[in-house]
C-alpha cells in the first residue's frame, strides 16, 4: 500500500482501477490538494519559464477483483482512500471463524 503526496503535470482521474492476470486490482485513489507553478530557471534565457503542477494525495493497493470491482470504486472512489486490506492471514482468521459459527449454529439447531 501507497499513501503520500505526489505532484503531476497533468490534472488526473478520482481514481484509477488496473486489473491483473492474476484475478486482483491495482487501484489508485487521488485527492486533489493544489495547483502549484514551478520556475524553470536554468539561467538560459530560453531554458526560462513556467509549469504548471497538480499536487495530489495519492493511495494505492491491490485487491482481488471480486472483492472489489471497479463499479464500487466508481460509486464511491473516496470511500478507499485509505482502504487496507486484510492479508491473507487475516483473512483465513475470519473464513475460520465464520466457519466454527455456522457449525455451532448447526449443532445447536438455530
Amino acid at each position: 500500500m501507497i499513501n503520500k503526496e505526489t505532484v503531476f503535470t497533468e490534472k488526473q482521474p478520482e481514481y484509477r482501477y488496473c486489473p491483473l492476470v492474476d484475478g486482483t486490482a491495482d487501484i489508485f485513489i487521488y485527492k486533489y490538494k493544489e495547483e502549484q507553478t514551478l520556475k524553470n530557471d536554468t539561467g538560459e534565457e530560453s531554458e526560462s519559464g513556467e509549469q504548471t503542477v497538480y499536487v495530489y494525495e495519492m493511495h494505492a493497493f491491490n485487491a482481488p477483483k471480486d472483492e472489489i470491482s471497479e463499479n464500487d470504486v466508481k460509486a464511491d472512489p473516496m470511500s478507499y482512500f485509505g482502504y487496507e486490506p486484510l492479508d491473507r492471514y487475516e483473512q483465513q482468521i475470519i473464513e475460520n471463524l465464520e466457519i466454527d459459527y455456522r457449525l455451532s449454529c448447526l449443532e445447536l439447531g438455530l
